[in-house]
């Protein structure tokens, strides 16, 4: 084989086998909504208050990814399966920068989705359409996110 691509941790264990990274798509910076979270509006307006805590929930865990790296470490172990300490330490540096405190939707990371899509509907759809930053608004706007450690 001429090339393969590895995820994280596998990234790592390669590494030590001799594999050599020719790219990093990391180190591009592209904006590209991966990992997001959904919910019907429908939901939302029923029951707001599960929407705030979970975004709260999600702020303090990466507030204590950044700031705990033996925890992060242990969390990454367990659900990754790997129990090699330098591969989940390596782990934990190289996602450490990509998690965003701020749960504010990224209208530029929709797009590029939505841009791709291959729904007919996508091409019409603009990330104002599928979005709802009220609760990330609240968070911002009760200085919730500024009391958390960093």
């Amino acid at each position: 084989m001429d090339g393969v691509t590895f995820g994280v941790p596998a990234l790592f264990e390669a590494r030590r086998l001799g594999y050599r990274e020719l790219i990093r798509v990391g180190d591009f910076r592209l904006a590209y909504a991966n990992g997001v979270i959904g919910a019907t509006r429908s939901f939302l307006d029923r029951q707001p208050d599960r929407a705030e805590r979970a975004l709260r929930a999600l702020a303090q865990a990466v507030s204590r990814f950044e700031t705990d790296r033996e925890f992060a470490s242990q969390v990454l172990g367990k659900y990754s399966q790997v129990d090699d300490r330098e591969v989940l330490d390596a782990s934990v540096e190289y996602y450490r920068p990509l998690f965003a405190l701020d749960p504010y939707p990224d209208r530029e990371a929709m797009q590029a989705v939505l841009d791709v899509e291959e729904h007919p509907a996508a091409r019409t759809t603009r990330p104002e359409d599928v979005a709802d930053a009220r609760f990330a608004e609240r968070l911002r706007s009760s200085g919730f996110l500024d009391q958390l450690p960093r």
